[in-house]
């Protein structure tokens, strides 16, 4: 007798080892890796500059002539406007003050782009101007003069819906909104101490408005109506904020929430709170904490293929992909130098977690965060890594700014075709105008960006481009064709389950059995549960009780065994 309560134990146990290791699928998995040369990668082109980055690159068709150039600056306050396909020069100009960051877009509504980008004087942190140029030429438009230290890179959108763009942007404490056109200032907020990250722009409250998010430096978020820069609301946090916030759907409700990461030295180390807030009120939803000095601002992607996003940060020993409840999806041991990029990279149509760690160009699989890519440029990458299609062969290419003066671009060798978030950015489509939203980056919310979806031939308007009840961004996640309506009716893991049903139960199309409750996906919805529950399908259940009961009765026959 003793001899079959052990075994049933035993049964127990590999069972319930079995129902757990199911659950938590890609939960928090420490990964220790061990860098390695990738060859995934081949150079393309590599231009050295008069001096070390001191911008983000921005990248649009400022010419209008049909092709990508790439803007940054330099510690000797150069501009460069370099010809993205094969890095040649088209224009350099030299400015008075440290350049900060360019935006890139249509000002005037003339059909060709302009570029703002804001400077700070090096030696006395004085002032700040903000210039307008001509993208063909790199003239001067228009500039702006102000007093203070400015921190980060501009903003540019159309934040009181007249049609036209503003320039968003911090000096010190204050915080301004200047039409783009012309660079008269349209308003100024003064904010409770000094605002060192670029704001982000979102409608928060569905008036059909955007809205200015914000934090400083005295543990305040600010949520401006954009139209006149009155205030939606404002709340404390813990600790101070001194990098920008993100905005994205990461519950699937349909509205947006706003991601804040914060600093605060404790006497030892730094401690690294993520908070995420509803965008209506500024009330928290959830807190994720960690203990190591942080770099990086945010990015947001669906990693999981669940159509919902996840937020990734780092900091000098980890990097961390965060579910929409604030739940941890993994976490691998490597230290992020720079913001991160969410993009494919390994040609396997789901996405990546691409950045910099010191002198290494690093990949993280977003599915895991196991390592798919590891480059020694043998120079420390300054800024987040960038990717587009560079050259119009319809698939991704890198750019890297590096603290040797070099700027260097490589060929994807995979067909990799996904981008969803530009790093320190969000979007980038008929524009680089760093909003820092996930709305923006994806206008459909199929989880297949604007970028990707001209990539794939998909519309960028329509979230399910064939019509077969499966959003784009899905299908491509799990190798369907987001163009072929009758991949529905297949069953690619043969559970008995379409995929459209997969789809609609948010299970694995490629595993018969999604939440490891030994039942197949399409048993455990006959039964009224769910494919992705464990504990609902009413076998399940049942089993469950009877090996608790079997355990009780172990336990008081032992009992009455000693006495």
């Amino acid at each position: 007798m003793r001899f079959i309560y052990l075994v049933l134990i035993c049964m127990m146990l590999l069972y319930s080892t079995y129902i757990v290791e199911m659950r938590v699928g890609g939960g928090e998995n420490k990964i220790s890796i061990v860098l390695e040369e990738s060859t995934s990668l081949r150079n393309s082109w590599s231009l050295n500059i008069s001096g070390a980055p001191t911008s983000p690159i921005s990248l649009g068709d400022i010419d209008n002539d049909g092709k990508l150039e790439i803007i940054v600056g330099d510690k000797l306050s150069f501009l460069y406007a370099i010809n993205a396909e094969d890095g040649s020069l088209l224009w350099k100009t030299n400015f008075s003050g440290k350049i900060i960051g360019a935006v890139i877009g249509d000002t005037n509504g003339d059909g060709y782009s302009e570029i703002i980008l804001g400077c700070f004087d090096p030696l006395y942190y004085g002032y700040a101007y903000v210039y307008a140029l001509n993208g063909e030429r790199g003239e001067i438009l228009w500039f702006l003069p102000l007093e203070g230290r400015m921190s980060d890179t501009l903003v540019l959108w159309d934040i009181d819906s007249d049609d036209y763009l503003e320039v968003v942007f911090s000096v010190g404490s204050r915080v301004y909104a200047v039409n783009a056109e012309d660079g008269s200032v349209l308003w100024v907020y003064n904010a409770e101490d000094s605002v060192l990250g670029s704001p982000a722009i979102g409608d928060l409250d569905s008036d059909g408005i955007p809205d200015v998010v914000f934090g400083d430096i005295s543990f305040n978020v600010y949520a401006l109506r954009g139209v006149d820069g009155s205030s939606l609301w404002r709340i404390k946090v813990d600790l101070e904020v001194e990098r920008s916030v993100v905005l994205g759907d990461i519950d699937g409700d349909n509205k947006l929430e706003v991601i804040v990461p914060n600093t605060m030295f404790t006497g030892e180390e730094y401690n690294l709170y993520v908070y995420a807030l509803n965008g209506e009120d500024g009330s928290i939803l959830w807190k994720y904490i960690t203990s190591y000095t942080v770099y990086c601002v945010p990015a947001l992607g669906d990693l999981d293929g669940d159509m919902l996003l996840e937020v990734v940060f780092g900091d000098d020993t980890y990097v961390y992909a965060v579910n929409g409840d604030g739940s941890l999806l993994w976490r691998a041991k490597i230290a992020m130098t720079t913001s991160p990029t969410i993009a494919d990279i390994d040609g396997d149509n789901r996405l990546d977690v691409v950045f910099g760690s010191g002198e290494r160009l690093i990949g993280l699989s977003g599915f895991n965060g196991s390592i798919v890519l590891s480059v020694n440029l043998e120079s420390e990458i300054v800024y987040s890594p960038l990717l587009c299609d560079l050259d119009a062969d319809r698939q991704l290419e890198f750019v890297v700014a590096c603290a040797d003066a070099t700027l260097r671009a490589f060929d994807v060798k995979a067909l990799a075709r996904r981008i969803y978030w530009e790093g320190l950015c969000g979007e980038f489509f008929d524009g680089f105008y760093r909003t820092k939203n996930a709305r923006f980056v994806d206008s459909d919310a199929d989880s297949l960006s604007d970028m990707s979806e001209s990539l794939f031939a998909t519309n960028l308007d329509d979230w399910d481009t064939d019509n077969d009840g499966m959003a784009d961004g899905w299908e491509v996640f799990w190798g369907l064709d987001p163009l072929d309506p009758k991949d529905s009716r297949g069953d690619l893991d043969g559970d008995g389950l379409s995929n459209r049903d997969e789809y609609r139960y948010r299970s694995n199309p490629m595993s018969p059995d999604t939440d490891g409750d030994l039942f197949l996906d399409g048993i455990d919805s006959g039964f009224l549960g769910s494919p992705t529950n464990t504990f609902d399908n009413p076998f399940t259940r049942l089993l469950t009780g009877i090996i608790i009961l079997v355990i009780i009765i172990f336990i008081r026959k032992s009992q009455l065994f000693k006495k």
